[in-house]
């Protein structure tokens, strides 16, 4: 994803917990704690955060453009799950019934419509890299623009340069997360004051979350099943 101003790589996260470990950013590949432990700690608290709650900052939207005759849609690598589809240009919503179901309700499948604007999707299995994919039902009969909102995929930091999908105000808790543990791996006394800086993170990041939540359920949002979207505040991009 595009880095946010004041965005941190995954090596300068590395580097700012080294910084409160050590006092100095060249962290050990052999020592305790180790390189390899402290980039495992911090995605063990970006995974951790992720699954707090849905976070606005972890939703997005975008579109795609249907093929005519063709069910199959695969999804971008970083769609976890889909919110609402809506073709534009014509209100046409598209509703989400599991594949059980749908089956149950059409045994023929594909095979009981002909072609035409879409109104559901379901599962279809995931494509050969992992990104999802879904089942356009009935099979479009033109080219349509379908927007949707989705829940990011969590990928875990890796590379040096990789960025998390963490706001830039709130990158210190993956630091602060990681530092906490591993100063008490360390009977480091350190460990509860980082405990402290943690929680205050976490605690200002949920009430900004609550403060701009929206209970209130979309006219689209209702009509894809009622799938709460929690919307967006700030102009978080893929």
């Amino acid at each position: 994803m595009a880095a946010l101003a004041g965005q941190r790589t995954f090596l300068e996260l590395q580097n700012a917990v080294g910084v409160i470990l050590f006092n100095q950013t060249a962290l050990a590949t052999t020592t305790n704690p180790t390189l390899a432990q402290v980039k495992e700690k911090i995605n063990e608290y970006y995974r951790n955060i992720f699954q707090k709650q849905p976070w606005k900052w972890a939703y997005s939207s975008s579109t795609f453009v249907t093929v005519a005759g063709t069910k199959l849609v695969t999804m971008a690598d970083n769609v976890q799950k889909i919110w609402a589809l809506e073709i534009q240009g014509n209100n046409g919503y598209i509703q989400y019934v599991p594949n059980n179901k749908f089956y149950r309700a059409n045994p023929g499948g594909w095979t009981t419509m002909g072609n035409g604007q879409p109104y559901i999707y379901t599962d279809a299995p995931p494509a050969s890299n992992n990104a999802m994919q879904i089942d356009l039902f009935p099979a479009p009969d033109a080219v349509y623009t379908v927007y949707f909102q989705f829940q990011k995929r969590l990928t875990s930091l890796s590379a040096d340069g990789d960025y998390s999908i963490i706001p830039p105000e709130y990158e210190n808790a993956l630091v602060y997360g990681a530092a906490k543990d591993l100063l008490a791996l360390l009977a480091d006394n350190r460990a509860s004051y980082y405990e402290t800086e943690y929680k205050k993170i976490m605690s200002d990041m949920w009430m900004n979350e609550e403060r701009n939540l929206d209970y209130q359920d979309t006219d689209m949002e209702q009509n894809a099943g009622g799938n709460q979207w929690p919307g967006v505040i700030r102009p978080y991009t893929v």
